[in-house]
Parts: structure tokens; sequence; C-alpha cells
């Protein structure tokens, strides 16, 4: 049966008297071969095979388009599938996202209240520690993330003071020895403790920890140079002295902004980085007023909980 329905279709003999009759029946049975007689038997051997060959490919593509179009049907679903995976994790990331900033923000507030319970810590200082820092990371192009992170950490600057006697920092730095010193320079140890738990704020911690690193590597705790010693410490100290020097915690004498630069300036790659400094004289310059007036000593039970500045 397959033998005679490849020679029907693939070769005909005509009877018709003229070409034309002949060639319209070939294009309207749509035969893939015409032959004249008398044929020769090997060519008509020869038609019949390339018909059973021509038939098999045929099927063999029909096979593979079903096959093909079965497997972009597959693969559709499989992508689909695939998308909504991708858009439920990200949603699970989001909302993880939004958890963590709840619970910064819970920590935060924690720490505040443990924090504010103590007169001689200057909720004041705090904050213009953080402003100041803000503005250097914003005149570095610090992403947001960081300029946040910089910002937490500037307002827990001194977060370890409540594990130390308040005889020591409750003076200003030039009045302390070099016992009560060491004991002071121990505070960021005391802080990273503290923060220990909240693994969320371990980047905050990190900064605080290494804020009293030397840029020359004669700092402590960890005797980091240079680059190697975190961005946000290297800012943090940077603004932390500025202020220290105008409110005489770190010298007896009334120093004015431009004599506080000068005096920094001349720390240049021994304590402090040469980018940060540069970036502070800009900043003090463009906001005179902001930077140098007085700052009131006000305690951190002033501020609320969930305070932020930025």
């Amino acid at each position: 049966l397959e033998f005679r329905r490849v020679l029907f279709r693939s070769v005909s003999q005509s009877r018709y008297a003229d070409m034309s009759s002949a060639v319209a029946a070939v294009n309207l049975g749509k035969v893939n071969r015409y032959m004249q007689k008398p044929w020769n038997n090997d060519e008509l051997r020869a038609s019949i095979r390339d018909g059973l060959e021509q038939t098999k490919l045929q099927r063999q593509n029909r096979l593979l388009t079903q096959q093909l179009a079965m497997a972009n049907k597959q693969l559709r679903a499989v992508n689909q599938q695939l998308e909504e995976k991708v858009n439920q994790r990200t949603e699970q990331l989001r909302q993880t996202l939004i958890q963590l900033k709840q619970e910064q923000t819970a920590t935060m507030n924690v720490l505040f209240q443990m924090t504010c319970q103590d007169p001689h810590i200057s909720a004041g200082f705090a904050k213009n520690v953080s402003e100041l820092a803000i503005q250097i990371c914003q005149k570095l192009a610090l992403s947001r993330s960081e300029i946040e992170t910089i910002g937490l950490a500037s307002q827990l600057l001194e977060l370890g003071l409540t594990g130390l006697e308040p005889e020591i920092y409750s003076q200003p730095m030039h009045k302390l020895n070099a016992t009560e010193k060491k004991k002071y320079f121990n505070h960021p140890v005391i802080a990273r403790d503290l923060l220990a738990p909240a693994k969320h704020l371990k980047s905050v911690s990190e900064i605080i920890y290494h804020q009293y690193e030397e840029y020359k590597g004669s700092g402590t705790p960890g005797h980091l140079m240079a680059n190697n010693i975190p961005i946000g410490s290297r800012i943090l100290a940077v603004a932390r002295d500025y202020w220290g020097y105008l409110q005489q915690r770190l010298t007896p004498e009334q120093l004015s902004p431009a004599e506080v630069l000068a005096l920094m300036k001349k720390q240049i790659r021994i304590l402090y980085c040469p980018d940060v400094i540069r970036v502070l004289h800009k900043v003090v310059m463009l906001d005179h007023v902001a930077f140098t007036t007085k700052v009131a000593t006000t305690s951190l039970k002033e501020l609320r909980p969930g305070y932020r500045d930025w």
C-alpha cells in the first residue's frame, strides 16, 4: 500500500496527447515527477526510491515540528513558573528588608533609651558629629546606604561610654591622664560588644569600633593603616575631632573653625585621611554658620525614640 501511495504521488504517466495538458495534470495532482512513455525501468525505480525517501523526510519533518511546538509550549510554561518564582522571591526579599528596617529602628530606640539615662553623654555632640559626617559622605558621593550607616554610627559614637566609670568620660579628654585615656579609648570595644546581638547593625558596629584608628597605622584597636581603615571610621574620626576641638574636648583653648582646620591639616596622613580632610574644609567653608555656632550640650533623653536627622 505504501509503495502504491508513493508511486501515485511521485510518478505520473500521461494519457494526454499534448504537453500542456500533461503539465496541467502534474500541477493539479501535485506529483513530484513526470515521465513520458516509454520510460526507463532504472529511472522509474530511482524515482520510486526518491518518492519513498521524500515521504519519509516529510513525516520526520512533521514529527520534528510537532516536537518543537511541544517543547516551546513546555518552555513557555517553565518561563512563566520561573518568573513567578522570581517575583515571589523578590517580594520575600522586600519584606525581609522592611523587617530589617523595623528591627533597626527598634534597636536604635532601645540604644537611645539606654544611653539617655546618663547625664554626662551629650546628644548635641552626637547630633552635630552625625550631621557633619553625613555632609562629608555626600561630598564624597557615597551611596545612600553608606551614608545612612555612617550617620547611625556617628550618632552612636559614644555608646560604649556607658560601660566606663563616669569619672572617665564626665571630663574633657585633655584633662585625662595616661591611664584614664587608655580606659577611655576602650569604649569602642564596649560598643561593639553591646551591638554584637544586633546582627543587622554589624556595619555600624565596625565603624564605631575602628573610629580611633590612625592613618599612619598607630591607632587602636587594630593598628590599621590608610585605606584599610573603613571609610566610615575615617569620616567619623574627622567629624568627631572637628567638633571635639570646637567644644574644647580635646584642648583647653577655645579654637576658631579656621584654627581647627589648620590644626587638623597638620595631622594629614598621620591621624587623618587626606581626602576626608579636604572635603571637611569644603563643607565647613560652604556652610560656615552651621559648623561654627556653639552647640548646646543636650542629653540624649531629649531626643525622641527613633530620631533621625537625615
